[in-house]
């Protein structure tokens, strides 16, 4: 949940779009897209934060992961002193 508010570029001002599109109006089923081919709209709105202060975020973010014994990343929070179950 935490983490997902932390990704979320609305905060910034910028709205994705195309996230999960659907093959047609009569179908159901969607389709889901990778983070990279989304269309972002820029600057719909004003930013709870400024751009720059939101993409320092995934860089602190990738800092405190720690990997457990089978070589996987995980989030790492620090005031519970816990490993995140979700990423």
């Amino acid at each position: 949940m935490l983490l997902s508010i932390f990704r979320d570029s609305a905060y910034c001002g910028n709205i994705p779009r195309n996230k999960r599109p659907t093959f047609s109006f009569k179908n159901d089923k969607r389709l889901y897209v990778s983070r990279e081919n989304y269309i972002v709209v820029k600057n719909t709105h004003d930013g709870i934060v400024s751009e720059e202060v939101w993409l320092q975020v995934p860089d602190m973010i990738d800092k405190r992961k720690v990997t457990n014994k089978s070589g996987i990343k995980k989030d790492y929070c620090g005031g519970l002193n816990v490993i995140m179950p979700y990423a």
